[in-house]
């Protein structure tokens, strides 16, 4: 399988051990309310606020547990969002689809992503999220908004799907079709972690910025 390759400089490098070792955990699934037959998204870390995607997740969820009711939503962090968030999934009568894990430490977050099936990140404004290059790591898929840096890793129909921002059929249509395709998952899984051990190894970073730096300094000294 040929490897992707980034389409940019560099990146923001980051721990990736915890993230290549993430394992999808029975007893921990069982935990959080998880049936082993159940189809996991993990809506992005991120707080409960306006901007991040929350009410766009709630606004498909009737359409994919339709068409797929084994389905669980996760959503991990906390915020002033919250509350009217949790209100707005009981009045539609989504309670038993919804987790709030709450706030989790950063080091809780790979067993977080180990459990999940696709990671969704619908955050309308935002540098590179992290949640991204984190879940392709843990050989993960993702499902972005189409804004900002989110194109940079996720690399549309080969590493997740990029979707037009507030676009609930596309949203439907492709975590249906990540819940239906396993292999599918695994194939963008498998080439989201390689291209993520090419691109966000720490030494890399270093490497990438030293190797600028002694590209400017040389251009200063002519």
């Amino acid at each position: 399988m040929e490897a992707l390759k980034s389409t940019r400089g560099f990146f923001s490098g980051f721990e990736l051990a915890p993230f290549l070792n993430a394992s999808n955990d029975p007893q921990f699934r069982a935990r959080l309310g998880i049936a082993p037959s159940d189809f996991c998204h993990r809506q992005n870390r991120a707080p409960f606020f306006h901007l991040k995607g929350h009410h766009d997740l709630i606004d498909a969820a009737a359409g994919i547990v339709k068409k797929h009711p084994q389905t669980k939503f996760l959503l991990v962090g906390d915020g002033i969002l919250r509350e009217q968030l949790q209100h707005r999934v009981q009045d539609e009568g989504l309670e038993k689809y919804f987790i709030f894990a709450g706030l989790v430490s950063p080091e809780e977050i790979p067993r977080y992503i180990g459990v999940m099936d696709v990671v969704v990140h619908l955050s309308r404004r935002e540098g590179l999220p992290r949640a991204l290059p984190q879940a392709l790591a843990a050989r993960r898929p993702v499902v972005a908004c189409d804004c900002d840096g989110a194109s940079e890793v996720c690399i549309s129909g080969e590493t997740g799907f990029l979707i037009a921002p507030g676009d609930r059929e596309a949203l439907t249509e492709r975590l249906t079709q990540l819940a239906e395709n396993p292999d599918l998952r695994r194939q963008m899984g498998e080439r989201g972690q390689d291209f993520t051990r090419q691109n966000f190894p720490v030494q890399t970073m270093v490497d990438n910025i030293y190797n600028l730096y002694r590209k400017l300094a040389g251009l200063t000294l002519q």
